[in-house]
């Protein structure tokens, strides 16, 4: 029997929150997982476009979630009580006012590494283009702050090829959007700023030379002669 095609979507244009595109997050799995947690303005239209087209899925997740919680043993339904569904993410809070800021965060993850059913090991390397569409390689080091587009799968349930998945163990049932792929935006990283990378914005005043020397230095002789004289430069 053919496998069915992946459900592919991507999301509006957000922020990411401490990404990991390069390098696999290990923190809490060994095999690492690609990740890129994503941050949207709820009240933007582009935004409730997008819950508008996860919302069906999410609703048969929710049927798969309960179809399967009936076909458990009574004794089991009897203590879970009822299905608790997973959010499709989670509502962002102020850290000073602990109030909400009026964005919501989508997780995103792929896992970077695994063994197959015969032993063998497999690794994976998650695809990051620029906003031209052109593939990167090597990927940057994205940090957070980063804009971006997340592509992902609404994953199916692998037995019955349902989208959702349920967990009989704590009732627990939800709609996972597995990590394809990222396409960086804007792109802020530890490497070199510009000026508004440190807060600064164009104002009326000195104006430097786009000329420099071979020790990097843009300005006057005299200026650097100054400098050395003073010795705190």
């Amino acid at each position: 029997m053919a496998k069915a095609p992946k459900k592919i979507l991507t999301t509006p244009k957000g922020v990411l929150q401490f990404p990991s595109l390069r390098t696999p997050n290990t923190k809490f799995t060994p095999e690492g997982n690609f990740e890129a947690p994503l941050i949207l303005r709820q009240d933007c239209p582009d935004t409730q476009a997008f819950l508008a087209k996860l919302e069906p899925f999410y609703k048969q997740a929710e049927a798969f979630a309960q179809e399967q919680f009936k076909a458990l043993p009574v004794g089991s339904r009897k203590k879970l009580g009822e299905v608790k569904m997973n959010p499709l993410y989670t509502e962002v809070y102020d850290k000073d006012t602990e109030e909400p800021t009026g964005e919501i965060k989508f997780n995103f993850k792929m896992k970077a590494s695994g063994v197959r059913q015969d032993g063998t090991k497999w690794t994976a390397k998650l695809p990051v283009f620029d906003a031209k569409g052109k593939k990167l390689d090597p990927v940057p080091d994205a940090w957070g702050g980063t804009v971006a587009k997340v592509s992902f799968e609404v994953k199916k349930d692998f037995k019955t090829g349902q989208f959702g998945y349920f967990i009989p163990g704590t009732g627990a049932g939800g709609l996972t959007l597995a990590l394809e792929a990222v396409q960086i935006i804007e792109l802020s990283s530890g490497g070199a700023r510009d000026a508004g990378g440190y807060g600064f914005g164009e104002e009326d005043g000195y104006e430097g030379s786009d000329e420099t020397d071979e020790s990097g230095w843009s300005g006057s002789d005299d200026a650097e002669a100054s400098a050395g004289d003073n010795g705190d430069f």
